[in-house]
C-alpha cells in the first residue's frame, strides 16, 4: 500500500519550481535525460525517422537553449522535437501547478461553463461544433479570438507540437481541433476567466466564462430558465 501526501510547504516549492527560470546547462541535461529514455522505454523509436536525423534534432535543440526557461516554454521546445519520432500516442506535457487539501476541497465546489463546449477545425477555422446547456446558441460558431490572441495564430503554435502517426499530416487539423482547450491550458496554464471573440452569420460578439461557485452558477440557471418562461408568457397575453 502506497500513501501520497503532501504538505503545504512542498506544494509551494513545487509550484515555485516550475515557475522560476531554468539554467540552460541544466535544461540541455533535462534534453539528453529525455533522449535516454526514449531510447530506453519506446520499442521503434527509429521507425520513421533516422538514428543520426532524430540524433541531429536533440543536439540542436541542446544548441539553440542559450539562455534560461521555465518549464512550460522549455516543455514546447521538447515537443517539437519528440513529434519526430511519429507516433501519435506520444505526447509532452509541461508540468502542472499542484494544489493543497484545502485548495482541492474549494476547487470542487466551483464550475466553469467552458467545459460545455467542444471545437473542431474545419477548412482553417475553429468552429463550436457541439455545445450543452444555456451555450446551444453557439453551435456553428467560428472562434476568432481568444482573449486578445487570434485563433489562427494559436492553432498554428499548437500543430507544431503534435505527434501523428508516422508521415500523416491530416491528423493535426482533426486533434488541434477537438482537443484545442486542452493544447491551450498546456499553453497559458490554469485560468478562471477566459473571453473568446465569435462570429456567427453576420454577427460578431464576445462570450465570456469566469469559474463560479456551483451555487452560483445553479442560481444563474434557474434564474435564466424563470426569465425565459415569463418572456414566453408575455408572448401570449394580449
Amino acid at each position: 500500500m502506497s500513501i501520497n501526501a503532501s504538505s503545504c510547504t512542498s506544494v509551494k516549492t513545487y509550484n515555485e519550481q516550475i515557475t522560476v527560470n531554468h539554467s540552460a546547462r541544466n535544461l540541455k541535461k533535462d534534453v539528453d535525460i529525455a533522449y535516454k529514455k526514449l531510447k530506453k522505454l519506446h520499442p521503434r523509436l527509429y521507425q520513421y525517422i533516422t538514428k543520426p536525423d532524430l540524433d541531429y534534432k536533440f543536439d540542436s535543440l541542446k544548441t539553440a537553449i542559450v539562455k534560461p526557461m521555465n518549464s512550460r516554454t522549455f516543455y514546447k521546445q521538447l515537443a517539437k522535437v519528440s513529434k519526430y519520432v511519429g507516433q501519435g500516442h506520444m505526447s509532452v506535457s509541461p508540468p502542472s501547478k499542484q494544489f493543497t487539501r484545502k485548495e482541492r476541497k474549494q476547487l470542487n465546489k466551483m464550475e466553469f461553463a467552458i467545459n460545455n463546449l467542444d471545437f473542431e477545425y474545419l477548412d482553417n477555422t475553429l468552429f463550436v461544433t457541439n455545445a450543452r446547456e444555456a451555450d446551444t446558441v453557439l453551435i456553428n460558431s467560428e472562434v476568432l479570438k481568444i482573449e486578445e490572441e487570434n485563433t489562427s495564430d494559436l492553432i498554428k503554435k499548437y500543430k507544431q507540437l503534435i505527434a501523428s502517426d508516422g508521415y500523416n499530416t491530416t491528423f493535426h487539423n482533426r486533434v488541434v481541433g477537438t482537443r484545442f482547450m486542452s493544447y491551450y491550458v498546456k499553453d497559458k496554464g490554469r485560468f478562471d476567466s477566459i473571453s473568446f471573440t465569435l462570429r456567427n452569420l453576420d454577427s460578431t460578439f464576445i462570450k465570456s466564462y469566469k469559474r463560479v461557485l456551483k451555487t452560483d452558477a445553479m442560481q444563474l440557471k434557474k434564474d435564466s430558465i424563470k426569465m425565459d418562461s415569463l418572456d414566453a408568457l408575455k408572448k401570449k397575453l394580449p
